[in-house]
């Protein structure tokens, strides 16, 4: 026990300078156009992607301060980094998460400071400590309002709690069926409804931010709410090379997980064939969005979080074993070296050198005082 015990304490700190490695490499102030996620609210006419804002109502004026939100994105940041910490930790998968901060997801990581998916990852959490107490009404409203945030959880936070329902066996098919279908109506709803908002109420929008003294600056974010899903918008964004160099990898990775689980908590082939669904699901949001490195990494990411909540019970038979699955540690390094992401803003990956190290402290204090160029 007491080798297992030092083993764990190397792995601990290896997990943590790869960290602090992607911290270094990746790290940004939230930028201009992630702001308005936390801003937009029903009362200004908005019913999609409004429901942050909406919460932030009682604070008047503040809502539209950049350095307010910042601080609620710095804050949902570490959230989020504790929430991986936390499963990491848990499922004793140390190795696997220190190769997610090692590559250039967890660079990306940092870099998108203040985009809604990390916002959603909590919420999906909330969601599975919901469904794991059995308060089925509690997750089918947290499933509702994750939908509300942001239409991107049908890809994300549906199919984590999904595969945390599979892999743990929570309920049974009628309660997924409440649990769900909800979010699926309010999905509908809003793609039925609400995707497109007059021109009239954005305008009116602009004016009271800028009555308020801070005035919209990304006001191309609000274009979103003149293109419906499946309009003319809607395309295969991806390159011929994101899609043999990013995708396919991510795809085999998404198979020895099944593999693995398969194997070693023996489901059926519909339960493997869901949860791979469930881990490649973030894809499809390249027929949405022209994000496309952003999609890459969430689906990457959704694999991790995926993998750590299998962990987590693969664990409970082989407590002492810290490495699961061999199998899936070779992909996942494989994977991890051909990862690629491209910044947003101009931004890159920075450089480990002297200079950038002495100069780092600056570069964040001045990310963290300076409103961001456009």
């Amino acid at each position: 026990m007491p080798r297992i015990n030092k083993k764990i304490a190397w792995l601990a700190i290896a997990l943590f300078l790869s960290i602090l490695y992607a911290f270094y490499s990746g790290f940004r102030a939230p930028n201009l156009w992630s702001v308005n996620y936390y801003q937009a609210s029903f009362a200004d006419g908005f019913y999609r992607r409004a429901l942050t804002g909406t919460l932030l109502l009682p604070l008047g004026c503040e809502r539209f301060d950049y350095f307010f939100i910042q601080k609620i994105q710095f804050l949902v940041l570490l959230s989020a980094l504790g929430l991986l910490l936390y499963l990491g930790i848990k499922s004793r998968e140390f190795i696997t998460l220190g190769i997610f901060f090692a590559s250039s997801a967890g660079g990306y990581f940092f870099h998108e400071a203040g985009y809604i998916e990390q916002l959603l990852w909590l919420m999906a959490a909330l969601i599975i400590l919901a469904i794991k107490n059995n308060r089925i009404y509690l997750a089918a409203a947290g499933l509702c309002l994750s939908i509300m945030v942001h239409e991107m959880a049908l890809f994300m936070v549906l199919p984590i709690a999904f595969a945390c329902m599979v892999i743990h066996k929570n309920g049974s098919l009628s309660s997924g069926i409440r649990i769900f279908l909800p979010s699926l109506a309010t999905f509908f709803i809003v793609y039925a409804w609400f995707q497109v908002v007059p021109v009239a109420t954005i305008l009116q929008y602009f004016e009271h931010a800028s009555n308020c003294g801070y005035p919209v600056i990304r006001t191309d974010y609000y274009s979103i709410y003149q293109s419906q899903f499946l309009g003319q918008r809607a395309q295969l964004y991806y390159s011929a090379q994101q899609l043999i160099a990013g995708i396919l990898p991510l795809f085999m990775l998404a198979v020895t997980l099944v593999y693995s689980v398969r194997k070693k908590l023996s489901f059926s082939w519909m339960q493997s064939g869901l949860i791979f669904v469930c881990c490649v699901s973030p894809i499809l949001l390249g027929f949405f969005g022209w994000d496309t490195d952003r999609w890459i990494f969430l689906a990457f990411a959704q694999t991790i979080i995926i993998w750590l909540i299998a962990a987590f019970r693969m664990r409970a038979s082989d407590s002492e074993n810290l490495i699961s699955s061999p199998f899936f540690l070779i992909a996942l390094i494989l994977v991890a070296l051909l990862l690629r992401l491209e910044y947003f803003d101009n931004f890159a990956p920075r450089s480990l050198s002297l200079d950038n190290l002495v100069s780092f402290a600056g570069y964040l204090e001045y990310q963290m005082t300076t409103l961001p160029q456009r």
